[in-house]
């Protein structure tokens, strides 16, 4: 798809159901569609889209971009999304139930971002407050749930000590029956 095949559908659009019109597109060459960024940084961020480099991962909620490295601006801007290449200019949260959220990464280069949701996969522009000063304190996590760096639990194997501690209360059983019998 051209940047050209791209097409703005309205300024502002309501988002208030993610994941319905999931965007089908090429993520990648979603970003070629800002042509406000330079063409070098436009590359750059295609490569890490493609690479899956990408360098925060944030929650979006009603009002806000939340992150715990870096603060950003709450809009989101120029959202691809769908099947036919629709560009959102400006998206509208205000829908979204208190507590709602969706998880997101979010790929920059310089000053330049973009966020790619993983309910829908819609490429949007954010923008970073501060370009290299991590979030240090700043702002404190309200409503969202925390990011979660902890693997799910997983079912384990247990190890051979608990089979030996089995066998031997299967032993005290059957030598406590025995005795009883008797």
């Amino acid at each position: 798809m051209s940047v050209a095949a791209f097409v703005v559908v309205a300024s502002v659009c309501a988002w208030s159901e993610p994941g319905a019109a999931r965007y089908t597109g090429d993520q990648a060459e979603a970003v070629e569609a800002y042509t406000d960024i330079p063409p070098e940084s436009r590359a750059r961020l295609r490569i890490k889209v493609q690479a899956h480099a990408y360098d925060d991962h944030v929650v979006i909620t009603r009002d806000d971009i939340e992150s715990k490295r870096y603060a950003y601006r709450p809009e989101l801007t120029g959202m691809h999304f769908g099947s036919k290449g629709l560009v959102c200019a400006s998206v509208n949260r205000s829908k979204w139930r208190d507590g709602a959220f969706e998880r997101a990464l979010v790929y920059c280069d310089g000053p330049y971002c973009v966020a790619i949701p993983s309910v829908c996969g819609n490429v949007s522009r954010v923008t970073r407050l501060s370009e290299s000063e991590p979030l240090r304190g700043i702002r404190q996590r309200q409503e969202a749930p925390a990011i979660s760096t902890v693997p799910a639990k997983v079912h384990q194997v247990p190890l051979p000590s608990t089979a030996w501690l089995v066998l031997a209360g299967v032993v005290a059983l059957a030598s406590l029956r025995k005795g009883e019998t008797k």
